[in-house]
């Protein structure tokens, strides 16, 4: 009963923050991770020139090639089905390890989410504006 309990609790929280699942980056990434100055600058300067409905080719032509990519998942039904409402780039400034939450991990990160089209849908800056 416990294990069902916790395990509904994470299911709900993962929705709440637009759930993410099945990394799918070719990309290893070793931590505790920094960013090279060169890249955490151009991260933080063009993070202003992404907008709603540019394509994924034009992120990637800005900010170049993400750290991660995620299928991202809007609802229950769409993660039960293996139905993506889309996906979303990650590129990352800082993250001192791979397992935890946002502060556990203490990231400093650009999330870009994409639609099933391919276009930006929103962006989201963590520990940095």
């Amino acid at each position: 009963m416990r294990v069902l309990f916790l395990f509904s609790m994470v299911l709900a929280i993962s929705f709440l923050t637009a759930c993410e699942t099945g990394v799918y980056s070719e990309r290893t990434i070793k931590y505790p991770y920094h960013a090279s100055p060169e890249k955490e600058k151009n991260i933080i300067e063009n993070a202003k020139k992404i907008l709603n409905g540019m394509s994924s080719e034009n992120v990637k032509k800005i900010l170049g090639e993400p750290d991660e990519i995620n299928q991202t998942y809007s609802t229950p039904e769409e993660m039960r089905s293996k139905s993506p409402s889309g996906f979303s780039y990650i590129y990352l400034i800082q993250r001192m390890k791979e397992l935890g939450t946002i502060s556990q991990r203490n990231e400093r990160l650009l999330r870009v989410y994409f639609d099933k089209d391919g276009r930006v849908s929103r962006t989201e800056r963590i520990g940095f504006k």
